[in-house]
């Protein structure tokens, strides 16, 4: 497991921060989620693994952390949900349709 220190230490040189909890709680999202929040960072944070879900993402992670949260289902649509969020005439509008 990556130390959420070094993903927002990174962050200056990265467009998204996507984490998976597979196999383990999604309590080390929430930390990250918070530290996130404790640099400033508004990057878009992609939220996703077998051991979360919407639910647990609206109730638990998005509160933590002012900029966008979105759980995704699985990995495979990763890359549409990024490319939404990254363009600048897109963004808010899909961060509207998803809370």
């Amino acid at each position: 497991m990556q130390d959420c220190r070094h993903t927002t230490q990174a962050a200056a040189t990265i467009t998204t921060i996507h984490t998976l909890a597979c196999l383990w709680p999604a309590a080390p999202q929430v930390t990250v989620a918070k530290k996130m929040e404790e640099r400033g960072l508004k990057l878009p944070l992609l939220i996703g693994g077998a051991t979360t879900s919407k639910m647990h993402t609206a109730v638990k992670i998005e509160p933590q952390y002012s900029g966008p949260v979105v759980y995704v289902l699985d990995a495979s649509r990763s890359v549409p949900v990024a490319q939404s969020l990254l363009d600048a005439k897109q963004r808010d509008e899909f961060v509207e349709d998803i809370r």
